[in-house]
């Protein structure tokens, strides 16, 4: 039995030195975080049969090692063999001192059943297209061990693709190191069964002047005959397998599948932060792929030390466990538990048939428009999200590809919005195959949540090609996605802007125009309009002859003169003053009565929650006054009453609002008090 260590490779001088910086792609987001939505993403392209028949979802086993399950120092020191001098030479990426061979090690394991295992074949490089022993199957183990930044993107229904995302297992280390173990699923792959390691330093020099690459590989090295032949080979002997296995608690017996392990984990909160405990990884879980599990393609145990109870994450038993997820008020939080409960009720089969919905098709060059529902649709959507109650919005997106005999492919995705109390706005969130993408730039969608959830099909793929090595954006400027398609920008612009927009058809689905003046709402005037009637009748007179002579039309009568107005007071402290207009001399009589709410605007209209102001909280709301004439009658919740007691000339200042945030006074109403006969 050969020996398992280290190798890394000398550089010969003159060498061009080139450090990789795939790190820098996944800068957003913890370790932890990183880790688990990397991995997870990997199993869940390696589901073994997805969506066939008496399908299993992909399994992932979550264990912490914790203080206690540590490894002995002595127990992991066979895993530094060939290493010891390249983990101990200066500037090599490492931040030193470096765990020493006293320390025992903290891991982290992560293992994935009813999966694929780490398919393709090992001893040489594969060909164009792959090895075509083996047809155009993907040779993962290449891509997960040899290449790094190779795209995969023509293969549909992945949610990684740019093989770039692994690094993030080295990260997570203080040696820069992580090992897989991986059986195959299959009986043609040999070896069944394997161990590697991996170590990305940097390109470092030792004190005998010889040049090191950074990539280290732990396995074995044979002899070779073959020009494509590769002498480093993977750990495949029993006895090496089964020490791995006891030395970092793998459950891992026979079943198909890979198991990463990262030792010495980086376990301070500087930098990237995040403590490794059962809590913090449920709800990497669970942030990253609530929409797997809820869809029963994804179930997660998770278990922080020896002796620490596993938590089962499936979609039966999510309810128990939402309330790791962040509350709304936690302004950093993506996914929170309001999603959840929004999400869970509008993905079962109980959700009622009449709170979906389905948006007619905008075309293949997409664009929303308020011809994609129709008014009873649009009537019915409000009040369901008037009575917070989520809505499910089915959304049909054509794809025009590129090419000389392309056709459009028929796409599709679902729209979930609710009605919330929500502290500050938030923006809707993005599942895509059942992982989220965290950083999509979308309007926010105030007072209500809203999850964009796209499944496997043309618009998944599509989505896939503009993202970046970190799948948690879409870059309208991708090559990937400039190349394949007609319309990008169009394409991606619909999808994000989903939400917002069907929100805006919703709130302008009932509003009629008003032909008044509006000089009394923060003195901005507004054209008057005629009604579409009397321009059809105007325009059937000019076709009937009638029309077109030298006679001017008659004038509009003049606006009536208002008896207060409205200015809005900008800067620090932003409000509104409310003055005498020219109409006050004309009032019936006094006193008068002025009543009115303000909110904020929110997708073109008012809105207002408890959570963003109240005018009798005197600590942040300031109402001043001029005069002893005019007097504030009631000023409760976001509802405004002042009295005027004669035509003298007067102002009131209401401020203390959010500055950022544009305001709208609304339902203004004039009252007069009668004397009783």
């Amino acid at each position: 039995m050969q020996e398992a260590k280290w190798y890394f490779d000398e550089i010969l001088p003159g060498t061009k030195q080139r450090d990789s910086v795939s790190e820098e792609f996944f800068s957003n987001g913890t370790r932890l975080s990183a880790i688990i939505r990397e991995s997870i993403q990997n199993s869940l392209d390696a589901w073994t049969n997805p969506g066939g028949e008496g399908q299993h979802p992909v399994r992932v086993r979550i264990y912490h090692s914790g203080e206690q399950g540590a490894l002995p120092a002595t127990d992991y020191a066979k895993y530094r063999l060939g290493a010891e001098e390249r983990y101990a030479s200066p500037k090599n990426g490492l931040k030193h001192p470096i765990p020493s061979e006293e320390e025992a090690c903290q891991f982290i394991t992560i293992e994935d059943f009813n999966t694929t295992g780490l398919t393709g074949r090992t001893d040489c490089e594969p060909v164009d297209d792959e090895d075509s022993q083996h047809g155009a199957e993907w040779n993962y183990f290449s891509f997960f061990f040899r290449e790094n930044g190779t795209s995969k993107g023509q293969q549909k229904d992945t949610r990684g693709s740019w093989g770039a995302g692994k690094c993030v297992f080295q990260r997570a280390s203080r040696l820069k190191t992580s090992f897989a173990l991986s059986i195959r699923d299959g009986s043609r792959w040999n070896p069944s069964e394997f161990l590697v390691g991996m170590a990305t330093l940097k390109i470092h020099r030792d004190t005998t002047l010889h040049t090191w690459a950074p990539d280290g590989w732990f396995g074995i090295k044979t002899e070779t005959e073959q020009p494509n032949q590769i002498p480093k080979q993977p750990v495949s002997d029993a006895e090496n397998l089964a020490a791995f296995k006891r030395d970092f608690n793998l459950k891992r017996q026979n079943e198909a599948g890979t198991s990463i392990v990262i030792p010495y984990l980086r376990l301070s909160e500087e930098d990237e932060g995040a403590t490794y405990n059962q809590k913090n990884l449920i709800r990497a879980v669970l942030e990253n792929f609530l929409v797997a599990i809820i869809n029963g393609e994804l179930e997660v145990e998770v278990q922080d030390g020896p002796m620490g109870i596993p938590v089962q994450l499936n979609a039966q038993t999510l309810s128990e466990h939402c309330g790791k997820l962040a509350l709304p008020s936690d302004r950093s939080a993506i996914v929170t538990r309001l999603h959840y409960d929004m999400i869970a009720e509008a993905l079962s089969d109980a959700f009622p048939q009449g709170g979906t919905f389905e948006a007619q098709s905008p075309g293949a060059k997409p664009d929303w428009t308020a011809g994609m529902f129709t008014p009873e649709q649009l009537s019915s959507m409000k009040k369901r999200l008037a009575a917070k109650k989520p809505i499910l919005i089915n959304v049909p997106m054509p794809l025009l590809k590129k090419g000389d005999n392309s056709e459009i492919e028929q796409g599709h995705f679902r729209v979930v919005i609710q009605r919330a109390d929500l502290e500050h706005p938030m923006p809707p969130v993005f599942f895509r195959l059942g992982l989220l993408v965290d950083a999509v730039r979308a309007p926010s969608t105030n007072y209500y949540i809203a999850a964009v959830i796209v499944e496997k099909g043309p618009v998944a793929d599509m989505l896939v090609a503009a993202e970046p090595p970190s799948h948690n954006e879409w870059k309208q400027d991708a090559d990937r996605l400039s190349n394949s398609y007609k319309f990008p920008k169009k394409h991606l612009m619909f999808v994000q802007l989903a939400a917002r927009s069907i929100l805006d058809a919703i709130d302008s689905s009932d509003r009629e125009k008003s032909y008044e003046p509006l000089a009394d709402v923060f003195g901005i005037p507004k054209e008057i309009e005629k009604p579409d009637d009397e321009k059809r009748k105007t325009k059937k007179k000019v076709d009937e002859g009638e029309g077109e002579d030298d006679t001017e039309p008659p004038k509009p009568p003049p606006p009536k003169q208002a008896f207060v107005l409205f200015t809005e007071i900008q800067g620090e402290k932003k409000g509104f003053k409310i003055s005498s207009g020219p109409g006050l001399a004309d009032a019936k009589s006094f006193p008068m009565f002025v009543s009115l709410k303000v909110g904020y605007d929110t997708f073109g209209g008012m809105d207002w929650s408890p959570f963003d102001f109240q005018l009798d909280d005197r600590k942040i709301i300031q109402i001043e006054k001029s005069v002893n004439s005019v007097s504030v009658e009631e000023a409760t919740g976001n509802c405004l009453k002042i009295r005027v007691d004669s035509s003298e000339d007067f102002a009131v200042w209401v401020t203390g609002f959010d500055p950022n945030r544009d305001l709208v006074v609304d339902k203004i109403r004039y009252q007069y008090l009668t004397e009783e006969n």
